[in-house]
């Protein structure tokens, strides 16, 4: 993909931030890592030695791109160590002042994979060239021993170029692959990003297993009013750090959820533009959600239009965008309290979960009861 910057383009296009920090990988705590040898990759998958293949050239990319930034110094048993020239990396995370963020097993994750996809502005229509990094989601299905037996729990992998607690600039990656069972609890519990991967128009796709292909099917089950209620909520987050004029920043909501005006955007603009219009953006694919039991991606045209303007800082007045979200958040919540909505109160959480179940079976290769 174009998008990516150039070191990432060696990963061939691989996939953190949101939600009030709209973006579950950044915000989520490093899961329990195990880093455990890929053993799952020789022949235990059903999908047999293209997935094996497939599985083994994503690794190879990887270490390409990590490979800019870090050397392999040593290999002690279960644990591999990176010297990155200011830090080494021992498998379980970096300092702040490492050459880059990895959490997690890569080659359980990138054998497991079953679906990534481009989020983030890219994938919402909003990117603005020079100003936006790159993101992408992926969901793996975990080994039978992280799931069954003593091995530990794997929930996620977290790649970031940026160094841990540094912000994501122009050209940067933030790739998150999670868990087949973690991703389920996010989506179904209404996160607005964990929902992209199941939206995404196929140019935003970058893998896609056949049980990749059927939990994207399972969409109309995951959603629900849960789903859009998180929005609100996100959309309260967002609002809440817009700074400027409107809400002061760091304080009540926004502090809770860790986020502070820009302050070059406050001195350039007046306000936080890049929240405000993360806030509208949520307010306008809340609506949709509601109203259609769907999401659109890329925005629709008018709407991505007016979210841009506001992110290009072309709105001046804060008390219009501020109007303009408490308008579409009104007409959101009239659409739950009327319940005029076509979306159940909760997802089918039996469906899913027999599928779940299902595909876990088989990616394992169990095919009896």
């Amino acid at each position: 993909m174009q998008m990516i910057g150039a070191a990432y383009a060696i990963l061939a296009n691989h996939r953190k931030q949101y939600g009030s920090v709209e973006t579950p990988h950044t915000n989520d705590p490093p899961g329990t890592d195990g880093n455990l040898s890929p053993k799952y990759a020789q022949g235990s998958s059903p999908e047999g030695d293209e997935t094996v293949a497939r599985a083994q050239e994503q690794r190879q990319r990887m270490h390409l791109l990590q490979a800019g930034h870090a050397r392999l110094i040593a290999v002690r048993g279960r644990r591999k160590s990176f010297d990155t020239g200011q830090v080494v990396w021992d498998g379980r995370g970096m300092s702040a002042t490492a050459a880059h963020t990895e959490y997690g097993n890569r080659d359980l994750a990138l054998t497991g994979e079953i679906l990534r996809t481009v989020v983030g502005s890219g994938l919402h229509g909003i990117a603005i060239a020079g100003t936006d990094d790159h993101d992408e989601m992926g969901i793996f299905v975990e080994p039978a021993n992280h799931v069954l037996g003593m091995a530990g729990r794997f929930e996620h992998y977290v790649y970031r170029t940026q160094p841990e607690g540094a912000r994501s600039g122009p050209g940067d990656t933030d790739l998150v692959i999670y868990a087949l069972r973690k991703y389920l609890r996010l989506a179904t519990q209404g996160n607005p990003t964990a929902l992209l991967p199941l939206y995404a128009p196929a140019d935003a796709v970058v893998v896609l297993t056949p049980l990749g292909e059927e939990l994207r099917a399972l969409a109309p089950a995951v959603l629900s009013q849960r789903a859009v209620r998180r929005f609100l909520g996100y959309l309260a987050g967002q609002r809440a750090r817009i700074g400027g004029q409107a809400t002061p920043a760091g304080r009540g909501l926004a502090a809770r959820h860790g986020g502070r005006a820009r302050p070059e955007l406050v001195a350039r603009y007046g306000y936080d533009v890049k929240f405000a219009s993360h806030a509208l953006r949520l307010a306008f694919q809340g609506r949709e959600v509601a109203t259609h039991g769907r999401l659109t991606l890329p925005m629709p045209d008018d709407e991505r239009e007016r979210v841009l303007r506001v992110k290009r800082g072309e709105v001046r007045d804060v008390t219009r965008v501020l109007d303009e979200i408490a308008t579409v958040e009104s007409e959101i919540t009239t659409l739950l309290e009327t319940g005029r909505t076509p979306l159940p109160p909760s997802p089918d959480l039996a469906a899913i979960s027999d599928w779940s179940t299902d595909a876990h079976r088989r990616h394992w290769g169990w095919t009896s009861a």
